[in-house]
């Protein structure tokens, strides 16, 4: 599902409510910016990051952190 900065703010209820059951892509400009998916799926995403960065022995990427700024 993909719906507008202005969509999201008009109807966050239920956007955050479509976010438990699909990915809800938020776009700006008519571009792909955000996705909103629930705390579950984000757990099982950053869980399953983790195991594939410890067989690979690569540093885990910690989602919600940028790697790219400095305080990242």
């Amino acid at each position: 599902m993909r719906a507008s900065v202005r969509e999201i703010l008009r109807n966050f209820a239920y956007f955050t409510d479509r976010a438990l059951v699909e990915p809800v892509i938020i776009t700006k400009n008519g571009r792909d910016r955000i996705v909103m998916i629930s705390a579950e799926e984000y757990a099982m995403m950053r869980d399953l990051i983790d195991r594939s960065s410890e067989q690979s022995g690569e540093h885990s990427f910690r989602p919600g952190r940028n790697p790219k700024s400095p305080a990242g």
